[in-house]
């Protein structure tokens, strides 16, 4: 198997679905880059 991480999932403007598999070592620096670009698109969806 690879390297431990997370598989980060999102959609895009265009409705289609995007992932990445992102090491956890790198998963915090991502993330943030990656929410901030989406922005409020994430703000307010229901965790499941």
């Amino acid at each position: 198997m690879g390297e431990a991480g997370y598989r980060v999932l999102w959609w895009n403007e265009g409705g289609n679905r995007s992932h990445l598999a992102v090491p956890f070592s790198d998963a915090e620096a991502f993330l943030r880059q990656r929410f901030l670009l989406i922005g409020l698109a994430v703000e307010g969806r229901p965790r499941r």
